[in-house]
């Protein structure tokens, strides 16, 4: 079923580039993020648009919200709200169930929080393919991270409320039509996409540029003292290599993942899936140069690039295998880093400012466990391979 919807995002993503080649004209590569992005977001938004105007991705929602609400005991509003994420924004999911944040718990308030930080949209799941990165199982992350979320979520902060007015109905949930007219969808969601992207591009830039200014920084340090490639990169490879290996990928892999790893929290998964897509190009180009019989590769004395002396091709920074490129593709599915703290803050702040002192007390923890809920469906993932 995964690898059916798996083929239908790649099929959207192969329609969006026609309008990238009219946008751009000539300057359109396949290389190019920008490129990309924009013409994926605005296509896809624009059809979840119209699904959601046409009712098709409520009656979605109601079904997964009843059956997570079933299988995990949680409330409605959590449920759908969970089931909300696979599919839209951490904002739009709030949309759907904002009648009721003001008699939400504290559980449950943190719940919610956790839900947006344990998920990736649909729209973004195109923008990571196009990376390279299979489809069907960033789509079965995204599904598995709704019910993790859910049960972490709960473990961090259990239910003490006796509130017996819960709302029993999920249809209720539901909000009134956006859109007067499919049209009036098509062109909102469109044009709507566009602030989404910026976001991307500033933050993608911003963040880049940053850690670019925090390596020279530490390179710099690192020269002091007499250590070369002193980077966050090199820092997080260590870090989080104990992590890597509980998730169960091969110890050969273990700096690679415990960098990608470090990528995610300290600065986004958008840079860290980029960067697993390299990895995936260079394991796929590795394989090539193999079925063609050629045996005379080899490692660079700090095992850091492979050389490929027939092609004369040097794979830089190596590959990962197939185990730990899927293991690690379930660990980077959500949005849990510091700058979508500050973005579910703000959020949450101006849709329930009497609940302030709850938000500020269980943000982070919520970050906290959207990583926890990660980890563990990649953990489970790694129990099938």
């Amino acid at each position: 079923m995964f690898v059916w919807c798996g083929d239908v995002v790649k099929l959207m993503v192969q329609f969006s580039k026609a309008g990238g080649k009219f946008l751009f004209g000539s300057l359109y590569t396949n290389e190019g993020f920008v490129f990309h992005l924009i013409p994926l977001i605005a296509f896809v938004i624009a059809i979840l648009s119209i699904l959601e105007h046409l009712g098709v991705l409520h009656s979605l929602l109601r079904i997964l919200g009843r059956f997570l609400a079933f299988c995990t005991g949680a409330s409605p509003a959590e449920s759908l709200n969970a089931s909300a994420n696979i599919f839209m924004g951490p904002i739009d999911s709030l949309m759907v169930i904002r009648p009721y944040l003001k008699h939400v718990t504290e559980s449950e308030l943190h719940c919610l929080m956790a839900n947006a930080m344990s998920t990736v949209t649909g729209s973004i799941i195109g923008l990571y393919i196009s990376f390279g990165i299979s489809a069907d199982h960033l789509l079965a992350a995204s599904v598995m991270s709704a019910p993790a979320a859910l049960a972490v979520a709960k473990l961090a902060v259990p239910e003490r409320s006796n509130k017996t007015d819960v709302i029993k109905r999920t249809e209720a949930m539901i909000p009134v039509k956006r859109y007067r007219s499919v049209m009036d969808a098509f062109s909102s969601g469109a044009v709507s996409s566009f602030t989404l992207a910026g976001s991307i591009l500033a933050n993608v830039t911003a963040v880049v540029s940053f850690m670019d200014m925090i390596n020279a920084t530490l390179r710099w340090l690192g020269e002091l003292v007499n250590i070369q490639n002193f980077t966050l990169q090199w820092i997080c490879s260590y870090l989080f290599y104990p992590l890597a290996l509980s998730l169960g990928v091969d110890p050969s892999d273990g700096h690679r993942v415990a960098e990608l790893l470090g990528i995610k929290v300290f600065i986004n998964e958008l840079v860290a899936y980029a960067k697993l897509g390299d990895f995936r190009k260079n394991r796929l180009k590795f394989e090539d140069y193999i079925n063609h019989n050629y045996t005379d590769w080899y490692w660079s004395d700090t095992f850091e690039n492979v050389h490929l002396p027939t092609w004369n091709i040097t794979l830089t920074e190596g590959f990962l295998s197939a185990r730990s490129e899927v293991i690690t593709t379930y660990a980077l599915c959500g949005f849990a880093n510091f700058i979508s703290v500050g973005v579910i803050m703000g959020c949450y702040l101006v849709l329930v400012p009497h609940r302030k002192t709850v938000v500020f007390k269980y943000v982070f923890r919520s970050m906290v466990v959207g990583h926890c809920a990660s980890f563990l469906t990649a953990c489970i993932a790694g129990l099938f391979l």
